[in-house]
């Protein structure tokens, strides 16, 4: 099951528990959307455009279940 989160505007700091509530269930249109977005801002990026600014960074996931 695939799920995208679209957290509210001026979040920047995200933990697994926070964007659990912002998640909603993708189906294949929100899929090919959001990969066609993911390449535009590769694209932009690419192209070294200041309106696109990407930091990755490594991080470790754990997720409990509350029973």
């Amino acid at each position: 099951m695939n799920y995208i989160f679209l957290p509210p505007l001026g979040v920047r700091l995200f933990s697994l528990h926070t964007l659990l509530k912002h998640s909603v269930k993708a189906d294949a249109v929100l899929i090919s959307q959001v990969h066609a977005l993911w390449v535009l801002l590769m694209e932009l990026a690419k192209k070294g455009s200041g309106q696109v600014a990407l930091s990755v960074t490594q991080a470790q996931v754990s997720v409990e279940e509350d029973i």
